[in-house]
């Protein structure tokens, strides 16, 4: 993997090929290709996941710039899965990719809420003073409402037990 200036990470085709178990860039193609259109039928961004670049490579007494592409994680992972999986090294990227995924998919999620404020609403859901609306006759408080305190039904259809304020008194 590599950093651009901006801070954003890529993998590099031509890198990438050796690893997965590629001796010749006319074989990595296919996969590469078939990456791209998986990413194309997903209405994903061909141009900015397969970004294409030139890479100089060593030739005989010199170098000369071949075609490479920078990836995207999503591209790189388009591409392990449309590797030949009889190769181990592309079998062991392709492991890689699932449980990297299923690292994200049960990871927190970051939502910009303060974690105090989540723990606080979590209670909120899961105390017993919280009752969904349907489950309590239509006028009548939900039983075991404590002293000083009303029920709140909103538009979640769920009723919550709030402290009573001074106007609530004349109700």
């Amino acid at each position: 993997m590599r950093t651009r200036p901006d801070g954003t990470e890529y993998w590099s085709a031509r890198d990438l090929m050796p690893l997965m178990g590629y001796s010749a860039w006319r074989n990595f193609e296919v996969p590469l290709q078939r990456a791209m259109k998986a990413a194309g039928n997903q209405n994903i961004d061909v141009a900015t996941a397969f970004a294409g670049s030139r890479k100089r490579v060593p030739a005989g007494a010199g170098s000369t710039e071949k075609v490479d592409f920078e990836l995207s994680r999503f591209a790189a992972y388009l591409v392990a899965m449309n590797g030949n999986p009889n190769k181990p090294a592309v079998a062991a990227a392709q492991a890689y990719f699932a449980v990297r995924t299923r690292e994200a998919e049960t990871a927190p999620q970051q939502t910009g809420i303060p974690a105090e404020l989540v723990t606080q609403l979590a209670q909120l859901v899961t105390d017993s003073r919280v009752l969904p609306a349907h489950a309590r006759a239509r006028d009548a408080p939900p039983p075991g409402g404590a002293a000083g305190h009303r029920w709140v039904s909103g538009r979640s259809g769920v009723a919550v037990q709030v402290p009573a304020d001074d106007d609530d008194a004349d109700r």
